[in-house]
């Protein structure tokens, strides 16, 4: 088949043909079927009663758009959040026992279905009516501004609008990632049309992807500018760089990392500049507006209750399985892992030959991203390791591997291999999933499927996403501070 391929089809014909596939699928296929056939996406977006991921974002649009700033942070209870929650997974796995819910638990956040929760506003009332998913915001003041267009739709039409917006940036993402991949490779290649169709993958086979898109999560959208920001830095568009950097901050924090990258030969003047305007301008109108209040309450209620142990990162992990949190040793571990980098990357200037950059900005990102997925203190595998690693450096990861020989060479694609099986989670991994299903219909031994589901889950959820933050962290050193001979286009 992949002989046909090479035989009828040019290089740049069939990056072609995938960007077309991908641009059917995302812009068209995907969302008029999740619309309109499987009901569960964006269904679960437009129409629960219970607090969803979009529901956040468009409380925070409504409080901009009626002027309502005083309402933008349900004021939680002392008595309340005074326990700090403990992470425990649905499923059961070899390191960690199941939990009949979490609900209640992680969702720490003070929300307006929760009354004896959190203190709110009474002019809050007038805006419960028109959000399915319930109030609560727990973002900074500046984004409830950037989301105010959400506001000039009704619910239903705002989830709709924001479900395509995730749709085209998974096809974002494919551009970009193997734009990346050309950008180091300096001409095309099938393997440029295999990155491009990698995102499709998730979308089919993956129940978190499921779990993203229906509750309205944001982080297909930062993996796209993630992807764009890391593009434009190669290519010195230092605007666009801003942009990316902006969004980035305002609704993950993720790109902090970045932000002394700009300081370190070649300085980024403008970006710096860009970020600066528009970081003034935005906090200026909110301190207009809305005065201080609401930086008060974010700064001292909302973002320390956001600091807890409960994902599957590092810090999580050690809390669940030893009972402490290590919350200045995870500091002090970040701290010099960026600082690692930040000196490889110095050093490596002057190495680089003009128009070579690429060939080390896009390790030094994809580090600071695998970073911070290792040591934040709530990683959600669905949200970081897909979105935020794998697929906007998908082009990078494969760059490396055709540039590797012998044993590196098959590790990093061994690696990549894994990191595919990690998106097809809902092959296996869901109770309706297809091997579940096979295991028991040919075996009726309920501990036996419980046991297997156990060993699957523990294996995905946990094992795979922090392995391969490791691995991409490695493969990022080892660009930075060994330097392997490129291949010769030649």
């Amino acid at each position: 088949m992949l002989a046909l391929i090479k035989e009828k089809i040019s290089p740049r014909g069939f990056v072609k043909i995938c960007l077309g596939v991908s641009g059917l699928w995302f812009l068209i296929l995907y969302p008029v079927l999740n619309v309109f056939y499987w009901d569960h996406l964006p269904h679960m977006m437009r129409t629960s009663r219970s607090s969803c991921d979009f529901s956040q974002y468009y409380s925070g649009a409504l409080v901009a758009q009626h002027g309502m700033w005083d309402a933008l942070y349900p004021k939680p209870i002392p008595a309340i959040y005074s326990a700090e929650p403990k992470f425990q997974p649905l499923v059961s796995t070899p390191l960690f026992k199941k939990s009949a819910s979490r609900r209640g638990e992680w969702n720490y956040y003070p929300q307006i279905s929760a009354p004896d929760s959190s203190i709110v506003s009474p002019r809050i009332s007038m805006l419960c009516d028109k959000i399915e998913g319930g109030y609560h915001y727990a973002y900074p003041p500046p984004l409830a501004l950037i989301l105010r267009p959400l506001a000039l739709l009704n619910y239903k039409n705002a989830s709709d609008a924001w479900f395509a917006i995730m749709c085209f940036s998974y096809f974002g993402i494919s551009i970009y990632a193997s734009r990346i991949f050309r950008d180091l490779q300096g001409e095309g290649t099938y393997t440029e049309g295999f990155v491009v169709l990698l995102p499709i993958i998730p979308t089919l086979l993956s129940s978190t992807m499921s779990t993203t898109l229906a509750i309205g999560n944001v982080s297909p959208l930062l993996g796209f500018m993630i992807a764009w920001g890391a593009y434009s830095w190669s290519h010195n568009r230092q605007l666009a760089l801003g942009v990316g950097i902006l969004t980035l901050v305002l609704f993950k924090g993720i790109a902090l990392s970045w932000c002394p990258l700009l300081l370190l030969k070649p300085i980024k003047i403008r970006t710096i500049f860009a970020l600066l305007f528009a970081t003034v301008v935005l906090n200026g109108l909110i301190l207009f507006y809305a005065g201080t209040g609401p930086y008060q309450l974010f700064f001292t209620e909302i973002l320390p209750k956001a600091n807890l142990s409960l994902g599957v990162g590092l810090q999580g992990l050690l809390k669940t399985i030893f009972g402490f949190d290590p919350k200045t040793a995870i500091m002090v571990l970040n701290l010099i892992l960026l600082g690692t980098i930040y000196l490889g990357y110095w050093l490596s200037q002057d190495r680089l030959k003009e128009g070579d950059s690429g060939r080390i900005i896009y390790p030094v990102l994809a580090a600071t991203m695998a970073i911070f997925c290792i040591c934040n203190p709530i990683v959600w595998p669905h949200h970081y390791f897909v979105n935020y690693l794998q697929l906007p450096f998908a082009g990078w990861i494969l760059w490396e591997a055709n540039q590797a020989r012998g044993m590196i060479k098959n590790i990093i694609l061994i690696m990549f291999a894994l990191s595919i099986l990690f998106w097809c989670d809902g092959i296996f991994l869901t109770k309706n999933s297809y091997l579940m299903e096979w295991i028991k219909k040919t075996d009726n031994n309920p501990l036996l499927w419980g046991k297997m589901r156990s060993i699957v889950s523990g294996l995905v959820v946990y094992i795979l996403p922090v392995t391969e933050s490791l691995f991409i962290l490695a493969l990022a050193y080892r660009r930075l501070f060994l330097e392997p001979k490129t291949k010769s286009l030649g």
